[in-house]
């Protein structure tokens, strides 16, 4: 009950003060996907019906979907946000 007064203020706080959250879909992605924080969501195939069954982002222009098209382990998503990663840290190096 530490933030009874005031919810989510820490999260926000935490939210202004970062690049990029990487988050499956819960709360704190959709309070990052109205502030405006570059997201992304990692979605295994059976995902909610709101993010719909392709990649095309509809709600947050912030937010992009990362998501297994098959029936996979939600572990196999990993490797796609590493790489992903390594190039979102290459291109900001870039001069």
């Amino acid at each position: 009950d530490i933030d009874a007064d005031k919810p989510f203020e820490d999260t926000i706080a935490i939210l202004n003060n970062i690049d990029l959250l990487i988050s499956i879909d819960s709360v704190v992605t959709h309070l990052a996907g109205v502030m405006n924080v570059k997201t992304w969501l990692l979605l295994g195939a059976g995902s909610d019906w709101r993010w719909g069954k392709t990649n095309t982002q509809f709600w947050y222009n912030n937010v992009e979907l990362i998501r297994l098209n098959d029936e996979q382990p939600f572990v196999n998503i990993l490797p796609l946000v590493r790489n992903k990663l390594i190039d979102e840290l290459r291109n900001r190096a870039k001069p």
